[in-house]
């Protein structure tokens, strides 16, 4: 069995709706042997800072997948089983959920992008309940790898989520993971049929959510 261990990252306090969904899947992970460990890290206001730790951490288990879920999501208790049986070492190293976001100037929107001119464009209509290859996606529900963490640290300048620029624009920690492992030749996958919410401002973003507030809201735009 391939050992997952599940790390998540928190501010001293987490959603109830993420305390529920880990209390299932610990209880399903520990019953069919898919996770091997847990691994947490209380984060200050430096994110990138975060996930590094997070990832120096599991690096020294004898782990070989990192789930690692932000503690604002809310999941079904079969999480890691289902990312894992999508999952392969070679083909498919990191296989994120979709999730969602919600930002002023678009309003909600999937985060998984492809490049337009090295710049990382929402792909708004993804296809629905498969697996899909993108550019990058964001790390809030991802898993990822040993060998991907290991590649990056062997050829990349910083670490795994140190913040990248394109041009003078800085980009996110999930972007700059990202393309870092584009850069290293290492593709990254999502599941769009992934049961996951996103909660934010008291509302859980999810598919269905999305596809009532795209109807209402039309985006130009996009890939």
């Amino acid at each position: 069995m391939r050992g997952v261990y599940v790390g998540w990252i928190d501010g001293g306090d987490c959603d109830s709706g993420f305390a529920e969904s880990l209390v299932g899947l610990t209880v399903a992970g520990t019953l069919n042997g898919t996770v091997k460990g847990w691994l947490h890290h209380v984060s200050g206001p430096v994110l990138s800072l975060a996930r590094n730790t997070l990832a120096e951490k599991f690096l020294r288990t004898d782990g070989e997948w990192l789930l690692s879920i932000d503690s604002d999501m809310v999941f079904q208790a079969d999480l890691a089983d289902r990312l894992l049986q999508s999952a392969d070492p070679e083909e498919r190293p990191i296989v994120g959920a979709l999730c969602y976001g919600m930002v002023q100037e678009i309003g909600m929107f999937p985060a998984i992008f492809r490049l337009v001119n090295g710049w990382p464009g929402i792909i708004l209509e993804p296809p629905e309940d498969t697996l899909i290859r993108v550019d990058a996606c964001g790390a809030a529900c991802l898993l990822t790898h040993r060998s991907v963490f290991e590649k990056m640290r062997g050829i990349e300048i910083g670490r795994w989520y140190d913040p990248l620029y394109v041009g003078e624009r800085p980009l996110g920690e999930d972007m700059s993971f990202c393309l870092r492992a584009g850069r290293a030749g290492l593709p990254i996958w999502v599941d769009t049929g992934a049961d996951v919410k996103h909660v934010k401002v008291k509302f859980a973003l999810d598919h269905e959510m999305y596809r009532k507030w795209r109807a209402e809201h039309p985006v130009k735009g996009g890939v």
